[in-house]
């Protein structure tokens, strides 16, 4: 965070630290609890804290838009595909989502004779079974073990080119890059 800071003061730049109002944490005091707060303030950066501010209109929260989180099982909606989510966070699983929508038939292709296509994502695995696609780096300890996508997240519309470079029988430790 201080080398953030200090590289946007050195451009000239107004910095500010604050919080999105979406994120149910309590902010400031995780500021305070990890230093972000008091590396801010050595630099003269102001803390911005949502819950202090006063829009106008008053009711201004009666417009935001409640934020939709991911289904919990994607599988429902693409038979043949098991998800292993452990841990991972919105960004993969919106890749994965965008992926399966998308490309389903592409990564069904890339795994001929198979009825069941299993992708893993997050960093929580302690095993995924062989053949598995493993996206995010986050997956990267699995990689032999299947087709390895990495990324922070992957690209959605690369994944089937990068999938089909490979077959997950003949080199199941193939790394693709």
């Amino acid at each position: 965070m201080a080398a953030a800071i200090d590289a946007f003061l050195e451009a000239e730049a107004s910095v500010a630290v604050g919080e999105s109002p979406i994120t149910g944490v309590k902010t400031m005091e995780a500021f305070e609890a990890t230093g972000i707060a008091s590396v801010a303030r050595e630099r003269n950066c102001p803390l911005i804290d949502i819950s202090r501010i006063q829009g106008n209109p008053d009711m201004w929260y009666d417009f935001i838009s409640p934020f939709e989180p991911p289904p919990d099982n994607l599988s429902i909606q693409f038979p043949g595909i098991t998800i292993l989510d452990e841990m991972s966070c919105s960004a993969c699983q919106s890749t994965v989502l965008m992926l399966l929508k998308r490309y389903r038939e592409q990564v069904f292709d890339s795994f001929p004779g198979q009825e069941n296509v299993t992708i893993a994502i997050g960093k929580g695995h302690q095993s995924v079974p062989r053949g598995t696609l493993c996206i995010g780096n986050c997956t990267a300890q699995h990689k032999k073990q299947g087709i390895f996508v990495p990324g922070c997240p992957p690209v959605a519309t690369q994944i089937p080119e990068m999938i089909s470079e490979s077959d997950p029988e003949e080199s199941p430790d193939v790394q693709i890059e």
